[in-house]
């Protein structure tokens, strides 16, 4: 099977698709209880990939629920797969991963990478299940690589995301509290060498005081170009 993303769609908060024709790969889906998610896309009519950054709700919550109406494949740290393995998923949807490592399947390569965040899901018995390391990811299709970090604090080796993989483009938290806020998230765009950022994960939650508006001023300043996207806008990679 040959993919070529060509488009990116901002949902709201962290939820982003990666759109291949039809074909959807849902990074982070938050859907129904996301704020910011718009109306019409609570109910997509497909997803046929989803790639797990860590187990909090606003970032997995819905996941399993969402891979068993479409069938998804899901690529998580496999810690988070066994606990949507416990939540209904099939075993044969389920690409169990090893951070800093790669997993190919159905023409999409995806990497997990370092984030400093903590990690934890709540399954649907009720019971909190603390995980193993949170992650960022990279998607790859042959022609593109997206790197979109999940929840993460700044860190040096940023660096080796740009040497390693050569990001198109880097999806950023810049909401400050639990990750980066602007000015630490403009000098992580500028580590992770991407040659356009989105910003996410800000304005969800009163407890998120980073400003959008200052994370683009900031990334003015460095000559990083941005998108900032309003949730159910889409970009052509195309």
């Amino acid at each position: 099977m040959s993919l070529a993303i060509d488009a990116i769609q901002f949902v709201g908060h962290a939820s982003v698709f990666l759109r291949a024709g039809d074909y959807t790969i849902a990074i982070d889906p938050w859907l129904k209880d996301n704020p910011q998610c718009p109306e019409a896309m609570k109910n997509p009519n497909r997803m046929d990939v989803i790639v797990v950054t860590h187990g909090h709700g606003d970032h997995a919550g819905e996941v399993a629920d969402l891979a068993v109406k479409h069938g998804s494949t899901v690529f998580a740290i496999d810690e988070l797969a066994e606990l949507f393995h416990h939540d209904g998923v099939p075993e044969a949807q389920l690409v169990r991963m090893a951070r800093d490592k790669a997993s190919e399947k159905n023409g999409l390569k995806v990497s997990l990478t370092r984030a400093d965040h903590r990690n934890s899901y709540k399954t649907k018995d009720g019971v909190s299940h603390e995980l193993g390391a949170p992650c960022g990811v990279v998607v790859q299709d042959g022609s593109h690589t997206i790197y979109h970090a999940g929840d993460t604090f700044i860190y040096p080796e940023m660096a080796e995301i740009a040497e390693q993989y050569k990001p198109d483009v880097a999806i950023l938290p810049v909401g400050g509290h639990y990750t980066m806020g602007p000015e630490d998230a403009a000098q992580a765009a500028k580590l992770c060498g991407a040659k356009v950022v989105i910003p996410i994960h800000y304005g969800t939650f009163e407890v998120l005081p980073g400003k959008v508006e200052d994370f683009l001023a900031e990334c003015d300043k460095l000559g990083i170009e941005t998108w900032p996207m309003k949730p159910g806008e889409t970009r052509s990679l195309m």
